[in-house]
């Protein structure tokens, strides 16, 4: 059985729109380095959002939570945020798979700003 089938869809969908939003915050912090105040809120929403979804995501597969479709939209979100344009040395070209998997954001040991710098690196290595 698809681990994916143990969790209903709505909640399914509320997980998704969890973790689209916990990566736009993760997206923007990596992207955006002039406002250290704009950061340190991301970090903060998005650790939160982390807490809340750890234990539904535990048996789900990047697959299952359509990982790459939401780093897509995550991408676009954050990219279109004013800090973001607003950057004068960052023209983000991210690619459309996401950067980590599921495992990895959901890490005992994950760290957000270990996490923002592999998505600062990626775009400047296009």
């Amino acid at each position: 059985m698809n681990p994916s089938e143990y969790i209903d869809q709505t909640a399914l969908h509320a997980a998704q729109e969890d973790l689209r939003r916990f990566l736009v915050d993760l997206i923007k912090a990596g992207l955006v380095s002039i406002d250290e105040a704009a950061v340190a809120s991301w970090r903060e929403e998005a650790m939160t959002l982390r807490e809340t979804m750890r234990s539904r995501l535990a048996l789900l597969t990047d697959q299952a939570v359509h990982l790459d479709a939401l780093w897509v939209q995550a991408r676009q979100e954050a990219q279109n945020d004013a800090l973001v344009r607003a950057e004068e040395n960052v023209k983000p070209i991210l690619q459309s798979k996401c950067l980590f998997t599921l495992p990895e954001l959901m890490a005992a040991d994950f760290s957000f700003d270990a996490a923002a710098a592999r998505i600062r690196i990626s775009t400047a290595s296009g």
